[in-house]
Formats: C-alpha cells, sequence, structure tokens
C-alpha cells in the first residue's frame, strides 16, 4: 500500500500467530522487528503438540514436520531486535522450549515472562510492551529498559540494567516445585534496586527450582530476565 512506509514494518502474532512471527522474521529481511506473543520454537521437544498431535500421527510425520515448520528452523536467520513474551504457566509453549527460541535468534532480544499470564487474545495476549517495543524501533519512541547482564552469586541472583525511565518495582519469580513449568505453582517476593549501580538482586529461597527476574518501568512495562533452573 502506497500509505506504508516499507522501512518501518514490523510483525507481532499470538499463539500460533507467534509461531508464524517467529518462521517469517527468518525467511523475510524486511521486518524491522518481531514481537511473537507465547508462540515459539522446539516443539517437537516439549509442547502440547509434543504431547498430542505428534504422538497421533506417528513419528515420521511429526519429524518431517519438525524439519520443515517449526520455528526453531528458522528464527536463527532473523537479525533484527526481538520481544518475546510469554507467560509462565502457558500449557501450549513451555518455558524450556521458549528459551531455546530466543536465544536461537540471531539479533538482540527483550523477554517479558509474565506470572500466570492467561493464554488468550486481548486483553490478555496483546502486552502493552509490544506497542511501545516497537514505537521504539520504528517511530523513535521511548524504549523499554534492557538486561545487560545476569548472574547468579552465592544464593543471589542479580541483573544489571539500562533503563531510559524510572524503575518503578522489581521481582523475583521462583517455584519450588518439581515438574513441568506449565504446571509449578510460581511466587514472587520484592527483589532489592540500587539505582545508582543500575542493579536489581533477590536472594534465592531454599529449595528454588528456577527463578528470574522482572524489572518494571514506571509505564508499567515488565521486563524479564533469563529465567535460571537449579
Amino acid at each position: 500500500l502506497p500509505e506504508v512506509d516499507p522501512d518501518r514494518i514490523g510483525v507481532t502474532g499470538i499463539s500460533w500467530g507467534g509461531v508464524l512471527t517467529n518462521i517469517v522474521v527468518g525467511l523475510d529481511p524486511r521486518f524491522k522487528f518481531g514481537a511473537p506473543v507465547y508462540g515459539c520454537g522446539f516443539l517437537g521437544e516439549n509442547s502440547l503438540w509434543q504431547e498430542s498431535v505428534m504422538q497421533d500421527v506417528g513419528r515420521e510425520q511429526a519429524t518431517r514436520w519438525v524439519e520443515l515448520w517449526d520455528p526453531g528452523q528458522y528464527v536463527g536467520n532473523a537479525n533484527i531486535p526481538m520481544l518475546f513474551c510469554n507467560g509462565t504457566n502457558d500449557r501450549h509453549f513451555r518455558m524450556d522450549s521458549w528459551q531455546k527460541t530466543y536465544r536461537a535468534a540471531a539479533g538482540q532480544h527483550t523477554l517479558s515472562l509474565k506470572v500466570r499470564m492467561p493464554h488468550g487474545h486481548a486483553p490478555t495476549g496483546d502486552p502493552m510492551e509490544i506497542a511501545i517495543f516497537a514505537d521504539s524501533i520504528v517511530k523513535g519512541g521511548i524504549p523499554l529498559l534492557e538486561v545487560v547482564e545476569q548472574g547468579t552469586n552465592d544464593e543471589t541472583l542479580w541483573a544489571k540494567y539500562d533503563a531510559p525511565v524510572a524503575i518503578e518495582r522489581a521481582e523475583l519469580v521462583y517455584t519450588m516445585d518439581a515438574g513441568s513449568d506449565h504446571k509449578r505453582r510460581w511466587r514472587t517476593m520484592p527483589a532489592t534496586i540500587d539505582v545508582e549501580s543500575s542493579l536489581v538482586e533477590a536472594s534465592i529461597p531454599a529449595q528454588t527450582k528456577s527463578c528470574y527476574l522482572n524489572i518494571y518501568d514506571e509505564r508499567g512495562c515488565i521486563v524479564s530476565t533469563e529465567h535460571v533452573v537449579f
């Protein structure tokens, strides 16, 4: 369309639209950003479909689908900024496969992993972070904060950040449950913020099996660290 600037187009999608987003950004170099919600790759390793449809169609057909269509085959070609959004307990797209997907992406990525975010479209499936992320790339808007570095130190999880707006609060998200991430009870506790050193840190409770940090800016946007498994 003549009114569309071809140099300022990105792509986003929810659920299976997120799957397609991860595929198309690896195939079409014209996109300036990608923002998949829930949908990820490596679906033959851990996903609702690995437990259902892929079992029904048999190994040969499931393997062929993974080789031809799984986003994990394509997202590694996407050398553009990407925002990956998901919920801790999404039963369709699991956190381990989601993590493999964003780690496979060739460009810079930002994470927003919300506690028990329901699976669906608006009002739950249209994270406010997407519009802000998009505007920062194609309209010169103020970007989301960036997690510059993260790590564990004795019994502490910490992250260094770069924030263009004030930080409102931070939290440690953790689970003491074993088993599949989407069946676990995820809890939160406040994390400390050192504004001068741009550092967020939290003590990891004993018996924690997995955890990560969520940082909230003054706009209410959530940016997450990678989740750590013990």
